[in-house]
C-alpha cells in the first residue's frame, strides 16, 4: 500500500482558522495555494510542530524480534548491570532461545471518536484534509492508539488497510434512504492485529452498531440517535445494542465505546445510579431522554459508565461543545461490565489527538491480564457464613440422647449454668457427627436433587476412568468403553439439565404465587440474594481517623482490625442525653400483668419453629437448625433456662453480647462510613426475644396510633404509601397547595436513651418484672468486631437498643410514639379530611354520618412524612418536632430532611435541582426537591407517576440483568421455565405497589413496551417479527396478561382489602374521604 502524507491540522474542531494555520506554518504553502488540486498528497511529508511531540510513540521492533518490549526501565540490580554493558534489551526471552515465554499483562490504549464524516474532500478546499482516512490513521499511529471506535463515518461497508492502521468500516448500502448517513467502524493498530479481529458485524438495519470479536475481547462501536430523534428510533437502537451484547461469547471482555448523545448527570446518587455511575461526572446534573435510556440499558446488562469513575479537570471530561451556549458536555462514553471495571486504568479526553471533528477524542487505558485459575482466599472461605456446622443425618438422635443424659435441673441452677451445659452438649455432638466440614455447599437446585444426581455422576466418573485406563494401556474393546463413557456422560448431563430446569421452574411459580398473594417478604429475600456478593469480602485496607480519599490507607491486619473496632465502638455509643423528667407529662397507664407470665412450652415451641434457617451463628457457633433438630428435648431444656431467667429477673451474659460483622454499603470501601455492622446474636437469646417481642407486639397493636405502620401485624408500607397518594391526588383535584416534610433521624435506633426508655416502659403499662428482663438484654452489653475471621477486643455498648434483636424495633416504636405525641400536643394542624362511609365516591355534600379527621403524620418505623396545607403551620410543626426530639435525645438530620411542595391553583411546580425552602430547622433552611423516594416509591411534587414509572423500569432492569447468565442465557432451561421466572421475579419488580397507581395510557404503554421487549428476548421472537408473531399471540401462548389488565386486577384486590378494613384505618378513611376546596371546571 502507498503511504499517504497528511497536511498539518492544528485546530480544535470546526470554527478554527485552519486555512490560516496551514498557509503560515507549512513550508509548501505556495504549492498548496497554487495547485492544491494537481499535486498528489503523498509528495509532501507531514510537517510536525515542535510542541506536538509524538505521544507514546515507540520505535518498531528489530527484525527477527517477534515480541514487543513493554518495560523499558530496569528494575532489578541484574537488569541495571546488563544495561551498563548494553545487553539488557537483548534478553534470552526476546532472542527466542527456546525457553518458555512468560506472558505479560497487556495494556491497551483505546479511544472513541465521532468523525462527522470520512468522505474525502478531493482537494476542493482547505477546510478539511484531502484524505480523511489517511489523516485519522496518521493521528492514531502518532498517538499509539491500539483500537479506535469510529462513529458517523458515512461510508458504505469497506475495509481499508493502511501502512500503520487497518480500518474496518460499515455504513448504509448505496442507493438506500440512509446513504451517506450514520456509519460505524474500527481502526486497528499492528499490535491489535495480533488478536486476530474478525469480521465487522452490524446490528440492526441503520448502521449505528458494529461489533468485532477478538481472541478474548469483544468490541462494540455505537452511534446513538440524537436528542431530536423519535422515541421509536431510540428504542430500536437500544434493542439492537442489547442484541449485540447478548451475542458476546461467554467469558469475553466486553468494551462498548461510542457517541451516545446522552447526558447522564444526576442530582443525587441512589441505588440504581450507583450501580452504573461513579462519583466523577462532568459536573452536570441534567439527565435527558437518551441518558435515561442509557442508564436503563446499563442496569439490564450489568454495565457501568467507565468515564464516571476517574477524576479529571473539566477540560479532560467534556467531549462536545454546544454551538450556542459554548459549554462542553460528555456525550462519548465507554461501557464495561462491572466485574471488569478493575481492569480500566483511566478514561479521559485527549485534546492532542485531532481528527478534524467537533467531538474530542476520548481515550481509555485498560489492562488485559493473563487468564489464570483463581485460588479462593482461605480466610474468605473460613469466614463465609454459609460454611456452618449443619446437622447431619445422625445429629438429631445423638443430640436428643445427649440432652436426656444431662443432670436434672435443681433449684440452685442458674440460667448461665444451664445454657453453658446445653451449648457444650450441642457443639460436642455436632463435631462428633459432622461428616465433611471443608466442602462448600452445592447450589440449591443441586442440593435438592443430589440423591438422584450423585449416582449418575459417580457412574460417569468410573466410566471415564475405565476408558482412559484402557486407552492408555492399549487394551481391546476401547471403542465400546468409550461409547459407555459417552452414554454415561450424556445421561448425567441430561439429568443435571432437568434438575436445574425443574428447580428454576418451581422457584418461578413460588415467586409468582407470592406476588399474587401480596407476600413481598419472599420477593425481597430473592431480590436481596441476587444483589448479595458470594462470601464475605476480605478487608485488606482501610483509611485511618482523619484521613481522606487519596491518602495512604492502613494495610496491616492488626491496624485494620483495630480501626474497625474503634469505628463501631463510636457508632454504637453515640451520645444521647434526654431531659430529666421528660416522661412526667405522660400519664400512668394501667399495668398489663398478663405480659410478664413465665413462657409456656407452646410459646417456646412456636418461637423455635419460627427461627429462620440459613442465618449466621453467634459467638457460640450454634445455628437455628441445630436447635430445631433437638426436638422436644431441646424445648424442655430451653424452657428450664427461661424459667431461671424469670427467677433471676435477667438474662445470662451470653444472651447480651454481640459480634459485629462489617458489611459494605455504596461508596468507597476504604472509608469506614461506607461499612455498616450486622450484629450476630446467639440463637437461644433470639428464642427468648421472640417470645417477649410477641407479647409486646400484641400490646402495641392497641396502644400505637394508626399513623404508625412499621413492625405491626397486618400493616405494611402500602398503607402509608396509599394514604400519601390519596392525599396528593385529592389535593390536586381540589387545587390545594400541599406541603410535605420528610424527616430523617440520625442513627435513630442507636441514639435511644436507655434511662428514658426504662421509665417510659413502666409508664405505658409494661410490668416491672418484664421491664427488668427487657433492660437486662442491654445492661452491661459488650460487642466485638470480626474482621477477616479475627475478632477485636470486646467493648461496652451503653446506648441505643440492640441491633439484630426483634425487641429493639418494638421498643423504638413505643419511644417514637411518645416523641410525636409530645410534638402534637395542643396542635390543631394537619390535613383535614371529611370522611363519609355512607356516600362514597360521590361529589355530593357529606351527610349526617360524615366525620372529620386530621392527618398530621405518616410513620413507618423511623421514617416520618408530615403533610400540611399551610406554610406557617408546617414551620410550627417542624419546630415542635425538633424540640420534642431534643428532649428525648433523638437528633434530626437537617441535611437529609427534605421538603416537597405540591402547587395549588395558578402556581408552577418546582423543577430542576434542589433549592432552599422557606421551612427551616434550628435556623437552617431545608432543601426543597422535585421528587422524593418514600418507602421505596418515588413521590413527585405534581402528583404524577412519571418518576415512579421510570424508577420501576430501572428496578426491573436490575433484576433482569442479575438473572442474565443464570436464567436468560442458560441454554439448558426451557422457554416455559424462563417465563415462570419472568412472571415471578421481573414483573413484581416492575409492578411494585401498582395497585395504588392512577396511571395514564402513555405511562402504561411504556411499561407494556418494556415488558414485551423482554418477553421477546426470552421467547427468541425478535421485534421485527411482530407481523408474524404479534404481542397478543405471545400473551396467549404463555398465559400472560397485559400490563393494563394486571394493574386493574391488582387495584380490584386492593380495593376489596381496603373495604374490609376497620373504620379506624387511615387507608379506608382516605379512600372514602374528601378535602375541602373547589374543583376546576371540566
Amino acid at each position: 500500500m502507498s503511504r499517504f502524507g497528511v497536511f498539518p491540522v492544528w485546530g480544535r474542531g470546526f470554527g478554527s482558522n485552519r486555512r490560516f494555520s496551514e498557509e503560515k506554518s507549512s513550508p509548501n504553502h505556495g504549492v498548496l495555494r497554487n495547485s492544491a488540486g494537481l499535486v498528489s498528497a503523498r509528495v509532501f511529508s507531514p510537517p510536525v510542530k515542535p510542541y506536538r511531540t509524538a505521544l507514546r510513540r515507540q520505535e518498531p521492533p528489530p527484525s527477527g524480534n517477534k515480541h514487543r518490549c513493554y518495560g523499558r526501565q530496569p528494575k532489578t540490580y541484574r537488569q541495571r548491570q546488563q544495561q551498563k554493558v548494553g545487553r539488557w534489551k537483548k534478553s534470552n526471552r526476546q532472542k527466542g532461545d527456546g525457553k518458555k515465554e512468560k506472558r505479560r499483562r497487556q495494556c491497551w490504549f483505546l479511544g472513541t471518536q465521532n468523525c462527522r464524516t470520512l468522505l474525502d474532500t478531493g482537494g476542493k478546499g482547505a477546510q478539511a484534509p484531502p484524505r480523511r482516512t489517511a489523516h485519522i490513521t496518521e493521528e492514531f499511529h502518532r498517538a499509539s492508539v491500539d483500537v479506535a471506535f469510529l462513529q458517523e463515518t458515512r461510508i458504505h461497508g469497506e475495509t481499508e488497510c493502511h501502512e500503520r492502521q487497518r480500518l474496518l468500516l460499515a455504513g448504509p448500502p448505496a442507493g438506500s434512504a440512509l446513504q451517506g448517513q450514520n456509519g460505524v467502524g474500527f481502526s486497528f493498530s499492528r499490535k491489535a492485529e495480533r488478536q486476530k479481529p474478525g469480521v465487522l458485524q452490524q446490528a440492526g438495519n441503520v448502521s449505528r452498531i458494529g461489533r468485532v470479536d477478538l481472541e478474548a475481547v469483544t468490541l462494540i462501536s455505537a452511534y446513538a440517535p440524537t436528542s431530536g430523534a423519535g422515541d421509536e428510533e431510540v428504542a430500536e437502537f437500544y434493542r439492537d445494542l442489547g442484541e449485540a451484547v447478548r451475542k458476546v461469547p461467554n467469558g469475553n471482555l466486553v468494551i462498548i465505546g461510542g457517541d451516545f448523545n446522552a447526558r447522564v448527570g444526576v442530582s443525587e446518587r441512589n441505588e440504581e445510579t450507583a450501580a452504573v455511575l461513579g462519583r466523577f461526572m462532568e459536573g452536570q446534573r441534567y439527565l435527558n431522554r437518551n441518558g435515561q435510556c442509557l442508564l436503563k440499558f446499563c442496569l439490564e446488562h450489568e454495565l457501568v459508565v467507565a468515564n464516571s469513575f476517574f477524576q479529571h479537570p473539566p477540560h479532560h471530561k467534556g467531549s462536545w461543545q454546544h454551538p450556542y451556549s459554548k459549554k462542553w458536555h460528555e456525550l462519548d462514553y465507554f461501557l464495561v461490565r462491572r466485574r471488569d471495571l478493575s481492569r480500566v486504568c483511566d478514561v479521559r479526553v485527549f485534546k492532542s489527538i485531532d481528527c478534524w471533528s467537533d467531538h474530542r477524542f476520548v481515550g481509555l487505558k485498560i489492562r488485559l491480564p493473563v487468564r489464570r485459575k483463581q485460588k479462593q482466599d482461605s480466610t474468605q472461605q473460613a469466614s463465609d457464613k454459609r460454611r456452618r456446622v449443619l446437622p447431619s443425618k445422625t445429629f438429631a438422635p445423638a443430640l436428643r440422647a445427649a440432652l436426656e443424659k444431662l443432670p436434672k435441673v435443681t433449684a440452685a441452677a442458674t440460667a448461665k449454668q444451664l445454657w453453658e451445659e446445653t451449648a457444650v452438649t450441642i457443639r460436642s455432638v455436632a463435631e462428633a457427627t459432622t461428616e465433611d466440614k471443608g466442602t462448600r455447599p452445592a447450589p440449591e437446585w443441586f442440593a435438592e436433587t443430589c440423591s438422584q444426581l450423585l449416582p449418575l455422576l459417580e457412574h460417569k466418573r468410573k466410566a471415564r476412568v475405565v476408558y482412559e485406563n484402557a486407552s492408555r494401556k492399549g487394551e481391546t474393546g476401547v471403542e465400546s468403553k468409550r461409547r459407555e463413557y459417552v452414554r454415561a456422560r450424556n445421561a448425567a448431563a441430561q439429568a443435571v439439565r432437568r434438575a436445574r430446569n425443574a428447580w428454576w421452574s418451581q422457584k418461578g411459580r413460588e415467586l409468582k404465587e407470592a406476588f399474587a398473594s401480596n407476600n413481598f417478604s419472599k420477593l425481597y429475600r430473592f431480590w436481596k440474594e441476587l444483589q448479595r456478593p458470594q462470601g464475605r469480602p476480605r478487608i485488606n485496607a482501610i483509611l485511618g481517623e482523619g484521613q481522606k480519599a487519596g491518602n495512604p490507607p492502613l494495610t496491616d491486619a492488626g491496624e485494620v482490625q483495630a480501626r474497625f473496632g474503634r469505628f463501631f465502638e463510636g457508632v454504637l455509643n453515640l451520645p444521647s442525653h434526654a431531659v430529666e423528667g421528660v416522661t412526667d407529662r405522660i400519664l400512668q397507664a394501667r399495668v398489663e400483668w398478663w405480659i410478664d407470665r413465665i413462657p409456656s412450652r407452646a410459646e417456646v415451641r412456636e418461637a423455635v419453629k419460627r427461627l429462620p434457617n440459613g442465618k449466621a451463628a453467634g459467638a457460640d457457633s450454634i445455628v437455628a437448625e441445630q436447635l430445631k433438630a433437638g426436638g422436644e428435648a431441646m424445648i424442655s431444656r430451653l424452657l428450664d433456662v427461661f424459667r431461671a431467667v424469670w427467677k433471676e429477673k435477667g438474662v445470662p451474659k451470653a444472651f447480651r453480647d454481640a459480634v459485629m460483622v462489617p458489611v459494605p454499603k455504596k461508596g468507597d470501601r476504604l472509608l469506614c462510613d461506607n461499612w455498616r455492622g450486622i450484629a450476630l446474636l446467639i440463637v437461644a437469646g433470639k428464642v427468648l426475644a421472640k417470645i417477649v417481642g410477641g407479647r409486646i407486639q400484641k400490646r402495641n397493636k392497641k396502644k400505637i396510633g394508626e399513623s404508625q405502620a412499621g413492625f405491626r401485624e397486618g400493616r405494611g408500607t402500602i398503607d402509608m404509601l396509599f394514604t400519601a397518594r390519596q392525599i396528593m391526588e385529592k389535593a390536586r383535584e381540589r387545587q390545594i397547595r400541599l406541603f410535605w416534610l420528610f424527616v430523617d433521624l440520625t442513627k435513630a435506633f442507636d441514639t435511644v436513651n436507655r434511662v428514658a426508655l426504662h421509665v417510659l416502659l413502666l409508664k405505658v403499662g409494661i410490668p416491672p418484672l418484664l421491664t427488668d428482663i427487657i433492660m437486662s438484654f442491654m445492661q452491661d452489653m459488650e460487642a466485638c468486631v470480626e474482621v477477616n475471621g479475627e475478632r477485636t477486643e470486646p467493648f461496652a455498648v451503653e446506648n441505643g437498643v440492640r441491633q439484630g434483636c426483634v425487641i429493639g424495633p418494638l421498643l423504638f416504636l413505643i419511644l417514637f410514639e411518645a416523641v410525636v405525641q409530645e410534638a402534637l400536643q395542643g396542635w390543631d394542624g394537619g390535613v383535614e379530611v371529611e370522611v363519609d362511609f355512607a356516600e362514597p365516591f360521590t361529589s355530593k355534600k357529606a351527610g349526617r354520618s360524615a366525620f372529620k379527621i386530621s392527618v398530621t403524620d405518616l410513620k413507618f418505623a423511623d421514617d416520618l412524612a408530615a403533610p400540611e396545607t399551610r406554610e406557617r403551620r408546617m414551620q410550627e410543626f417542624a419546630h415542635r418536632l425538633q424540640a420534642a426530639c431534643d428532649r428525648w435525645g433523638l437528633k434530626i438530620s437537617i441535611k437529609k430532611t427534605e421538603m416537597m411542595v405540591q402547587p395549588g391553583r395558578g402556581e408552577e411546580k418546582h423543577t430542576g435541582e434542589p433549592r432552599q425552602s422557606t421551612i427551616a430547622i434550628k435556623g437552617q433552611p431545608l432543601q426543597e426537591v422535585e421528587q422524593f423516594r418514600y418507602l421505596g416509591c418515588v413521590m413527585s411534587n405534581d402528583g404524577s407517576l412519571n418518576g415512579e414509572i421510570y424508577h420501576r423500569i430501572q428496578k426491573a432492569g436490575m433484576v433482569w440483568g442479575k438473572l442474565q447468565g443464570e436464567v436468560w442465557k442458560r441454554a439448558g432451561l426451557t422457554t416455559k421455565t424462563k417465563m415462570h421466572m419472568f412472571r415471578g421475579a421481573v414483573l413484581p419488580a416492575l409492578l411494585y405497589r401498582a395497585e395504588m397507581w392512577a396511571a395514564r395510557k402513555d405511562q402504561i404503554g411504556k411499561l407494556e413496551s418494556w415488558c414485551m421487549a423482554r418477553v421477546r428476548q426470552v421467547t427468541n421472537q425478535p421485534r421485527q417479527e411482530r407481523t408474524v408473531t404479534p404481542d397478543a399471540a405471545l400473551h396467549r401462548a404463555f398465559g400472560l396478561c397485559t400490563i393494563e389488565s394486571t394493574i386493574r386486577l391488582a387495584r380490584l384486590r386492593w380495593l376489596g382489602h381496603v373495604g374490609r378494613m376497620g373504620g379506624e384505618h387511615l387507608p379506608r378513611q382516605l379512600l372514602f374521604g374528601r378535602l375541602q376546596g373547589e374543583r376546576p371546571l371540566g
